[in-house]
């Protein structure tokens, strides 16, 4: 059984870990792409995003820049050009003042031949 000093020390020590101060750790969310990470000039892919988290709103990163504030799940490139492809990444926001973000995703590499 844990001691009152232990469980007091963890308490403290956790919401640091975020980042920020009294906020706790939020888990980044997931990412994939489909129907593959590599597509053909001119071809469509879809990049999803997904969070197990409620009232969250999810953002999506390109080389480590937003680019994108995803009203759903997913983001789709219709007709992919050579400069779509990169390194992309999503996080989540809380909608709470001051926001609470997550920690990055994953990073899918969108690779365009």
């Amino acid at each position: 059984m844990a001691s009152a000093l232990t469980i007091l020390l963890l308490s403290c020590w956790l919401p640091g870990q975020s980042g920020v101060s009294g906020q706790l750790f939020v888990p980044g969310p997931s990412i994939s792409a489909s129907p593959s990470e590599v597509i053909a000039l001119g071809g469509a892919v879809t990049i999803h995003c997904q969070c197990r988290c409620e009232a969250r709103r999810l953002f999506l990163y390109k080389g480590g820049i937003e680019i994108w504030k995803l009203d759903g799940v997913e983001f789709t490139i219709p007709s992919a050009r050579r400069e779509d492809g990169g390194a992309y990444s999503c996080r989540s926001r809380s909608g709470s003042e001051p926001p609470n973000w997550s920690d990055p995703s994953d990073i899918v590499r969108i690779v365009v031949v």
